[in-house]
């Protein structure tokens, strides 16, 4: 009460007596006393400490209250022995007299009994509540408030009347319920559901930084659908100036207004809370906003650092009988384990845990990303293929959103309309290779993301999408997929009379069905809120905004260019970072099976499952410094499990057509500069045994693979040409099929087609392998075997089915025929011992089946020469390392000989110096005894 003090002079609640205390204000407010006059109204009063020295009986402490005291009175004229107990001993410091900030209100506490008068009172908690029986009988006494006088039944016992701020059974179950199922982001607060009860419709066990939550963004959310709306009105208000106080940047002329909203806003809590609800803390609010003007931000100055601290070292305390000692120990050993850890690089501890809420850790992955992201994701990761509609709305979201493609959608002539959005990305990779100039930032860009993502289930990252550099680096914008509310119509989004902004997910925008929505969204352009249900309107939800606790706005920074990095982690092109910074994963870590299932339609058994699309899950879960090792047979060849993975890899880049397009006739006229960048991203993936050639030409074996297939697929012989220029695949842009499409359609394309199909005609048989290649056949054999296998053998095995019976019966003929040059070719290599056996089975296979028609087995004369000039550059390096070795020991040898010969010149330097002085020496003791000889000859001689 009281607090029209510190109204203006003619504010109207100053003359209203019966909304207050029955009287009218007229006094100013207080001023703060200078630091001088107390000490000069101290300086001769003598306090007395202690129970012992204080009055036998019980005597209050308040000023006897005179009848004759005029309440209109102007001046205060309080008595000095009343207003003062003791005289603190900050008064003798130099500075206190002319101090300011003297008291330094605890804001934490003053928050946490407001909030917690509140709650009480308006809840009703029996012994707690500020609206009882001895509060109403105050009014009664003080004679205001008539209306709320308690009523004395037939039976003695009293009846309240009901208050503004009371609430039925109903009212605080949807009171309780909105806390009960509210959900606040992680390092925000702590679960304040676990502290309510429905049953009892009470709040248990709530800590001062609960009540810190409560009242700055709970409490008003939760009354704002079960209390009157002058209630809520002044709660939200009062809500409102302590999160004003306790904000991290303050401005002093808020804070002057501030300090007239508090005086308001106490004034209409007191006529709505009886008189016992004004507690001194909820009178301190009255002083906050001076004290933050004069000491700044709070947070600098409130307990909960102190109180948390003190909450550790009173878990150290295991020995309750010794508290101190127990603490101090408790806290050596802490400090001792804590530098001990600092030398522990490798060992998570306390300081190089990582942070939940804080971001990217690895600095260098940070350098790698295209956009600015923060926080990381949780849960376990998804690798997942994205359908052709995602793949065109995250790829063409990362094109809007980028500043070098900016210029490009600012064309003459070009509008940007609907349906220009769809296609935008088919016109940019268009445009980019029709030969445009454009630099490679924007050349990259174009061929799009990869098809295969990482998908998290919750936090900040929801998808993960790498778009390839050119072999240098990887970047990973982090986009996020989200329920968009409707906030163009007031359908989707309104503000309720409180202010409060409300959103309504039951009519969703931008789902993803169609191709021109925009579902995703960077993780660095959103804002963290959270989300209260209503529990009135169905579907609507009240949005709450909070900041992170280590978010901080530091302006605009310069933008980046990731071209002009110097990043060389993970870099396939230097020896020293894979040898030092590169993990080598194993078989062990590779996949068995790589291939995903796929239904299949049949005719007699409905749905059966088949192989699907190679999407090597596993490889893309390895960390970006790990790389697969793929070994090589004598002949050049992969082999082992890790050749399965690589070349399902293969696969997948071949039917990349943003970076192999299928618009040109033949591998052979595919620019080198995207075999070169299909290689590279090969090589980031993989430590490679096997020559460049070799790889190059599997890759375009299987681009082949996949153009076949798509024409098998898509280009159907009994449809229009412009039915099959709209037949476009999934993936697949649509300039390259248009193009594509017309070349199998010209005469060059059907001459080719003829060419191809006799030659498939001509093949009488086929291997028994699948999809495993010859290499890796003969190796398996060889391991079993525990002997070499020949091309005969070989041969033998690959085309017999599982009962040991050929494949077809030309096979079968093929097997006898080489079983009787093999006869032969043994009876004359048993009489010519020159004669080698793999010289043999090759000789027998180019007589039986003809000469090779390629050199996939036999490595190439090329790769040969590679291996070679490998070997050379090896043998070189090994020869120059040795060179410079011979020289370092060398000049090492020459440098001890030097210091060898100095120590022994210093060694006869100084004995000839020590040789020298024991020659003066003695020649000086000579001298000493022939002069004392002299002197006792003179001293025998009788005088004369």
């Amino acid at each position: 009460m009281g607090h029209r003090r510190w109204l203006d002079a003619d504010h109207r609640f100053r003359f209203q007596r019966a909304l207050f205390d029955g009287t009218e204000e007229f006094r100013k407010a207080p001023k703060q006393t200078v630091g001088s006059e107390i000490l000069f109204m101290l300086k001769d009063i003598d306090f007395s400490y202690g129970k012992l020295n204080q009055p036998s009986n019980r005597q209050t402490n308040r000023r006897p209250r005179d009848e004759s005291d005029d309440e209109s009175d102007l001046e205060d004229d309080p008595n000095e022995a009343d207003l003062w107990k003791k005289r603190s001993i900050f008064f003798e410091l130099p500075y206190w007299e002319h101090h300011i900030l003297r008291h330094n209100l605890n804001v934490m506490h003053i928050e946490k009994n407001v909030c917690e008068n509140i709650i009480t009172t308006i809840l009703n908690f029996d012994g707690k509540s500020k609206d009882n029986l001895q509060s109403r009988l105050d009014l009664v006494d003080m004679g205001i408030r008539r209306d709320l006088h308690p009523q004395v039944l037939p039976n003695g016992r009293y009846r309240l009347p009901a208050l503004i701020f009371s609430m039925s059974k109903e009212e605080k179950e949807m009171f309780c319920t909105v806390l009960k199922d509210i959900k606040v982001p992680d390092a925000y607060a702590s679960n304040i559901s676990r502290c309510v009860s429905l049953k009892d419709r009470r709040l248990y066990s709530l800590k001062s930084h609960d009540y810190h939550i409560l009242m700055q963004d709970l409490l008003p959310v939760a009354l704002r659908c079960c209390m009157s709306k002058k209630v809520t009105s002044c709660i939200i208000k009062l809500s409102n100036i302590m999160k004003a106080i306790c904000g991290k940047v303050l401005n002093v002329e808020e804070l002057e207004k501030i300090k007239n909203r508090a005086t308001l806003t106490l004034c209409n809590l007191e006529n709505i809370f009886p008189p016992s609800f004004f507690t001194i803390m909820v009178h301190l609010v009255i002083h906050l906003p001076r004290e933050a003007i004069i000491g700044g931000p709070v947070f600098y100055r409130w307990m909960y650092p102190i109180e948390r601290f003190l909450s550790k070292l009173k878990s150290y305390c295991r020995n309750k009988r010794y508290p101190e000692g127990s603490i101090a120990e408790g806290y050596l050993a802490e400090e001792c384990m804590t530098f001990c850890s600092i030398y522990l690089e490798d060992v998570e501890t306390r300081l190089n845990r990582p942070s939940t809420n804080a971001g990217l850790n690895d600095p260098n992955l940070a350098e790698t990303y295209l956009f600015q992201s923060y926080g990381e994701p949780i849960g376990k990761v998804e690798v997942v293929e994205l359908d052709d509609r995602s793949w065109i709305q995250a790829h063409r979201y990362v094109l809007f959103h980028h500043d070098a493609i900016q210029p490009l959608c600012k064309l003459p002539h070009r509008e940007i309309n609907k349906l220009f959005t769809k296609s935008f990305h088919e016109w940019l990779s268009q445009t980019v290779w029709s030969g445009k100039a454009v630099n490679e930032e924007v050349k990259w860009l174009s061929q799009g993301p990869n098809r295969l993502v990482k998908r998290y289930s919750g936090f900040i990252i929801k998808i993960q999408i790498s778009y390839q550099l050119s072999g240098e680096i990887e970047a990973n914008p982090k986009l996020r997929t989200s329920d968009w509310a409707d906030v163009n119509t007031t359908r989707g989004i309104k503000n309720n009379q409180f202010g409060f902004t409300m959103v309504n997910f039951s009519r969703l925008i931008h789902t993803g069905e169609q191709l021109i929505d925009e579902p995703y969204v960077f993780s660095s352009q959103v804002k963290q809120v959270f989300y209260s249900k209503d529990p009135i309107d169905e579907g609507w939800y009240v949005v709450l905004r909070n900041s992170p606790r280590d978010l901080f706005d530091m302006g605009k920074m310069r933008t980046r260019k990731l071209r002009h990095l110097n990043i060389v982690q993970n870099n396939p092109n230097s020896e020293e970072g894979n040898s030092e910074q590169q993990t080598v994963v194993g078989s062990s870590s590779v996949p068995e099976t790589v291939h995903d299932t796929a239904e299949v339609q049949v005719e007699s058994a409905g749905t059966r499952r088949g192989r699907g699309r190679t999407l090597l899950t596993d490889l893309y879960d390895l960390a970006p410094t790990e790389r697969v090792k793929v070994r090589r047979n004598n002949h050049g060849q992969p082999v082992g499990t890790e050749a399965q993975v690589l070349a399902g890899y293969l696969g997948i880049l071949a039917r990349n057509s943003n970076m192999l397009p299928i618009n040109y006739e033949s591998w052979h006229h595919m620019p080198d500069s995207n075999k070169n960048q299909a290689l590279d991203n090969i090589k980031e993936r993989f430590i490679l045994e096997v020559s460049d050639d070799y790889i190059k030409k599997t890759l375009g074996k299987k681009w082949r693979d996949n153009k076949s297939t798509l024409k098998k697929q898509y280009f159907k012989k009994d449809i229009s040409l412009e039915e099959k220029l709209c037949n476009v695949p999934p993936g697949m842009l649509r300039y390259q099929w248009e193009d594509t499409v017309r070349f199998w359609n010209s005469k060059k394309g059907e001459d080719r087609e003829r060419v191809g199909t006799s030659s498939r005609q001509k093949q009488k048989f086929t291997h028994t392998t699948g999809s495993r290649s010859f290499a890796r056949v003969a190796e398996a054999e060889e391991v079993s075997s525990g002997q070499k296998v020949g091309r005969l053998q070989l041969f033998d095995i690959t085309h017999r089915k599982k009962d040991g019976s050929p494949m077809t019966s030309e096979a079968g003929e093929i097997m006898e025929r080489l079983k009787e040059k093999k006869a032969e070719y043994e009876a004359t290599a048993s009489t010519d011992s020159s004669v080698n056996h793999e010289d043999i089975d090759n000789r027998i296979i180019n007589e039986v089946l003809g000469p090779e028609s390629s050199q996939q087995y036999m490595p190439s004369e090329s790769q040969a020469q590679a291996e070679v000039q490998r070997l050379r550059d090896q043998l070189g390096q090994m020869q120059a390392s040795t060179v410079e070795q011979i020289a370092e020991v060398q000049r090492k040898y020459e440098e001890l000989q030097q210091q060898l010969l100095a120590d022994a010149a210093e060694r006869e330097a100084t004995a000839a110096a020590r040789e020298a002085e024991q020659s003066r020496k003695y020649v000086e003791l000579q001298l000493q005894l022939q002069q004392m000889m002299k002197m006792f000859q003179q001293s025998q001689q009788p005088p004369s």
